[in-house]
């Protein structure tokens, strides 16, 4: 009995996996590019999410990127600093493939820390796909197939890929509210100021573990001391 009940366990998987395969028959792959609203430059490391199937993607660093889709579906576009696109298929493929993303306006010097706005059903769907990727060890020895089927089948890494998306995506939304055009103005009043230049040329100061890890004047302090510096050093 236990040997047959195991080989029925195993059969609903494997057909299930069948299921799964052709189902992705009637998907084509979609290929584009995202490039800025204002500059001709492509923009790297957006994120790219079938709302339909809730499978994602991220652009490369030229903008690249390809993801599976249905005539009917809906693509989701989200990359810091810029206002979230939906674009369906139908549309995409009117537009020559090209995504163009508009830039977060705003407002100064008015302080309202709203950068990317997620609804609430929206961060909770994110949070339940991370907590399903992050499998306990025990689930995985009281139950041989999921654990097969998140490790081996096409649709359980997609699972664990969307999960770390959807991490990032929170990640980039804390440092948001701490760094913002709208905070670096009020700090250095300028209104101009380059945030991923400036990121950049400060490093560990201004790099997520920080920010995430440090509030108020111990944190402030650091952006202002490192802001003088970066600008300095532009004007040599």
């Amino acid at each position: 009995m236990m040997h047959i009940y195991r080989l029925k366990k195993w059969s609903c998987f494997f057909i299930y996996l069948m299921y799964c395969s052709l189902s992705g028959l009637s998907q084509q792959v979609m290929e584009g590019k995202v490039y800025d609203e204002d500059s001709t430059k492509v923009l790297p490391f957006v994120y790219v999410i079938n709302k339909n199937t809730s499978f994602g993607t991220v652009s490369d660093v030229n903008g690249w990127f390809q993801l599976k889709a249905d005539a009917n579906d809906t693509l989701i576009f989200s990359c810091l600093g810029y206002l979230k696109r939906y674009v369906s298929v139908k549309d995409f493929e009117k537009m020559n493939r090209k995504i163009i993303m508009k830039k977060n306006v705003y407002q100064l010097p008015m302080v309202d820390v709203k950068i990317l706005k997620y609804e609430n059903y929206e961060k909770d769907y994110m949070k339940r796909v991370i907590e399903k990727s992050q499998m306990p060890v025990v689930d995985v020895i009281s139950s041989p197939i999921t654990a097969l089927y998140m490790q081996f089948s096409k649709k359980g890494r997609e699972l664990q890929r969307l999960s770390r998306i959807f991490e990032e995506i929170f990640i980039q939304e804390q440092v948001e509210k701490k760094i913002n055009s709208q905070i670096l103005y009020q700090l250095t009043g300028d209104a101009n100021v380059d945030i991923e230049a400036l990121r950049k040329f400060c490093g560990f100061y201004m790099s997520d573990y920080y920010i995430l890890n440090h509030d108020g004047y111990e944190l402030y302090s650091k952006v202002l001391e490192c802001y003088y510096r970066y600008r300095y050093e532009k004007e040599q």
